[in-house]
């Protein structure tokens, strides 16, 4: 099955040119791909913009990021099979000094190889798909003009949209990468302003298969007001539905994307070791 992908809009700040119908059709990849690709790929670009190269092993990749917490990481290969890692041992890359690893929809047997290794699950995240658009629920803060989502078109705007961030998160993240990554024509920042105070935050990574949808997150003054998901649901109004939008979900945001029509596709687990 063939399909041609075709953006309403340009995902570039201006100069990225929309892709043609006739450009020449691609394949679909699977879903459980798809949802393991745009992360994959967005720890590749960040760490292409720290302007460092991956380091690899037969098993895993990791990501160095020296300006980021998050996006410097140990990704297991997706085709990686239990079998594949001999038990008590992991081979890693050298430069994976912080022991942060990456697995998506591993079984159980992996799972058992990974802790004889000596390492533990910290977080979990829902791999969720968007691939067909529903109705979407409208939001109590459309039309209300004190409440606005905006695509942020300057830079000096990075750090407030970063602060938010890390306080969410509990991330150490520094301007200068986002700085970077703003410049980037696959990389769009969203964010949600009450009454000209920027209050919630997204991040939008576009490659040839799919729309990821990250940081998604909400000043702790102003949680539970419902900006997030005002922000979600408008940025899935700028895109067609022939480009399916991934993301990774809490389990207390999971529900959020379900009412949006989100679908799981699997669990991405988050493990840590602690230095011996």
């Amino acid at each position: 099955m063939t399909h041609c992908y075709m953006p309403e809009r340009s995902f570039g700040k201006g100069s990225r040119p929309e892709r043609s119908p006739c450009a020449g059709k691609i394949m679909i990849p699977s879903e459980e791909k798809i949802v393991f690709e745009n992360p994959y790929r967005l720890h590749s670009t960040m760490t292409r913009i720290a302007e460092l190269s991956p380091s690899e092993t037969e098993q895993a990749i990791f990501f160095p990021n020296p300006y980021s917490s998050w996006f410097e990481r140990t990704v297991l290969k997706r085709e990686i099979r239990s079998q594949d890692l001999e038990l008590g041992s992991l081979l890693l890359p050298e430069s994976a000094n912080k022991s942060i690893l990456l697995t998506w929809n591993s079984d159980p047997a992996m799972e058992k190889h990974i802790r004889d290794a000596g390492y533990t699950v910290y977080e979990s995240q829902e791999g969720m798909i968007l691939t067909e658009r529903t109705i979407l629920p409208e939001s109590k803060w459309k039309g209300d003009p004190s409440i606005v989502v905006s695509r942020i078109e300057d830079e000096e705007e990075i750090p407030v949209w970063l602060g938010i961030v890390n306080d969410a998160f509990g991330s150490f993240d520094e301007s200068d990468l986002y700085k970077r990554a703003f410049r980037q024509e696959v990389l769009e920042f969203y964010a949600v302003y009450s009454k000209k105070i920027m209050v919630s935050t997204a991040l939008i990574f576009a490659d040839s298969d799919s729309i990821g949808l990250y940081s998604v997150t909400t000043s702790p003054e102003y949680k539970n007001r419902g900006f997030a998901s005002f922000l979600v649901s408008e940025i899935l109004r700028e895109y067609r539905a022939e480009i399916p939008v991934t993301l990774q979900a809490t389990r207390a945001g999971k529900s959020i994307y379900e009412r949006l029509g989100f679908r799981s596709l699997g669990k991405f687990l988050h493990w840590s070791k602690l230095p011996s």
